[in-house]
C-alpha cells in the first residue's frame, strides 16, 4: 500500500513538473516575442533619429562650407558626415586652384575645429602642406596624400 501511495505521489509530483516547466516555456516564448518586438522598434526608432541627425549634419556642413568663404563654383566642393560613434558632424572640404594646387580640410561642422589639413599639387603624393590634429593637444604633420586620406577616413565612416 505504501508503494503505491508512493507510486501516486511521484506521478503527481512528475505531472506537476512537467506542467510548470511547460508554463516556464511557454513564458519564455513569450517574453522572446516581446523582446524582440521591442528590439525591432528600437532599431527602427535609432534609424530614424540617425537619418535626422544626417540631415541635420548635412545642413550645418553646407552652413559652415559657405561661412568658411567657399564657392559653388565648380572648383570647391564638400561632403558631410555624421559619426555617430563619436557622436560629431564632419565635413571633408576639397578645392582645386587654376594652377593645379589642390587643398583638403576635415572640420567639425558645429565647432568648426580643424581635424586635418593637406596641401599638395595633382598628380604627386607629396604635399606641400600636410597637417593632422586629431585632439586639441595632439598635432601632427602627415607625409603624404594616402596618411591624409587614412586619417580622415576614420572620422568620415
Amino acid at each position: 500500500m505504501k508503494i503505491k501511495v508512493s507510486l501516486i505521489l511521484l506521478v503527481a509530483i512528475v505531472l506537476f513538473l512537467t506542467w510548470k516547466v511547460s508554463a516556464e516555456m511557454n513564458l519564455n516564448q513569450d517574453l522572446k516575442k516581446q523582446v524582440d518586438g521591442l528590439s525591432l522598434k528600437l532599431s527602427d526608432k535609432l534609424a530614424h533619429e540617425s537619418m535626422e541627425l544626417q540631415t541635420k549634419c548635412a545642413e550645418q556642413a553646407g552652413t559652415t562650407y559657405l561661412h568658411l568663404g567657399y564657392k559653388n563654383d565648380g572648383l570647391d566642393s564638400y561632403q558631410s558626415h555624421y559619426n555617430t560613434k563619436l557622436n560629431k558632424c564632419f565635413i571633408s572640404i576639397q578645392s582645386l586652384d587654376n594652377n593645379g594646387v589642390v587643398s583638403e580640410s576635415m572640420f567639425d561642422a558645429y565647432e568648426q575645429r580643424g581635424y586635418g589639413f593637406y596641401i599638395g599639387k595633382i598628380g604627386t603624393d607629396k604635399p606641400t602642406y600636410c597637417n593632422l590634429t586629431p585632439s586639441s593637444t595632439e598635432k601632427s604633420n602627415c607625409k603624404s596624400k594616402d596618411e591624409y586620406e587614412v586619417f580622415v577616413s576614420h572620422y568620415m565612416e
